[in-house]
């Protein structure tokens, strides 16, 4: 893993991380925002090959979208 942390005790994840896979090829990458993934994350095969891109969306959305389901207008 290639990446920053927020912590002298290198466990909150923050700003863009990449992660790879044992043959050394990437195996995905995207921004973590205090130690939560967010955003769009671009993910690879074992061989380099492109997937699907994965949304993980932010603490700030989650709560607006639970907001909205409790609370219909």
């Amino acid at each position: 893993m290639k990446g920053h942390y927020l912590d002298k005790q290198i466990t909150i994840l923050h700003g863009l991380c990449t992660f790879f896979h044992r043959n050394g090829k990437i195996e995905s990458k995207g921004d973590f925002k205090n130690g939560n993934r967010m955003g769009v994350w671009e993910r690879y095969t074992l061989f380099g090959e492109r997937k699907p891109d994965r949304f993980y969306p932010s603490v700030d959305e989650i709560a607006r979208d639970y907001q909205k389901k409790i609370l219909p207008s």
